[in-house]
């Protein structure tokens, strides 16, 4: 009897876990951690959608896709390009640039919708 009354009480000692005095802290830290990790891997996903998107800012500009897609729009498009160039100052390119002024707004507007999506992130985490 002894032995069983032993057994279970063995048995039921190693079932428990210990309680320590630092569990609070120790699981805080891990979920510390555990945040970081995400930080630094929505960082390298945000800086690699940039990357890219800057690549494709610059191979559309080595196509000359701009001027492509002029060329073959018809003629309501080319009225409507001359009115939006009417609108616009001429004095905000940069002739003295390997680049075009297109290039400063593409990447202005890249970057409008990538605080866009940023903010549309944390508000999902929120």
């Amino acid at each position: 009897m002894a032995d069983h009354d032993f057994k279970y009480r063995l048995e039921r000692l190693f079932n428990t876990p210990p309680s320590l005095a630092d569990s609070e802290a120790f699981a805080l830290r891990v979920e510390a951690r555990l945040a970081k990790g995400w930080q630094v891997r929505n960082l390298v996903l945000g800086a690699s959608g940039l990357i890219g998107g800057l690549i494709a800012v610059r191979q559309a500009m080595g196509l000359n896709l701009y001027g492509r897609l002029e060329a073959f729009s018809g003629l309501e498009t080319r009225q409507a390009l001359a009115s939006l160039a009417r609108w616009t100052p001429s004095h905000l390119g940069l002739p003295s640039w390997p680049f075009g002024g297109e290039a400063i707004w593409m990447s202005g507007g890249l970057m409008v919708l990538a605080i866009g999506f940023a903010l549309i992130r944390l508000l999902e985490e929120v």
